[in-house]
């Protein structure tokens, strides 16, 4: 078995900071997997959320983010957070146009 390198799981003392990396890579894995192009650092993503953190979850007026065109790639020129009720309604009227255009 090859030796893994120490700073492989970038852990640290500070639970809330760990938790952030972990969404942080969980969100960027998923971009990953539906095939979208990631640009987005780990500083950006963190400048963006630090101050609104306690806003994210699974609620209609919790905060996500997302892109402002789904054509272009995640980048921090291209992403906001809103309240997840807001993307819902967001992501309804893409498909329906979507559709429109099928």
């Amino acid at each position: 078995m090859r030796p893994y390198p120490k700073n492989r799981w970038q852990t640290t003392d500070d639970a809330e900071l760990n938790s952030q990396r972990r969404q942080f890579t969980q969100q960027r894995n998923q971009a990953l997997w539906r095939n979208e192009i990631w640009q987005l650092e780990w500083a950006e993503w963190i400048k963006m959320w630090q101050p609104h953190w306690s806003r994210r979850g699974r609620t209609a007026n919790s905060l996500c983010m997302v892109r402002e065109d789904y054509t272009r790639p995640w980048h921090k020129d291209n992403v906001r957070l809103i309240e997840r009720g807001d993307h819902v309604r967001r992501q309804h009227l893409h498909k329906q146009r979507l559709k429109a255009q099928a």
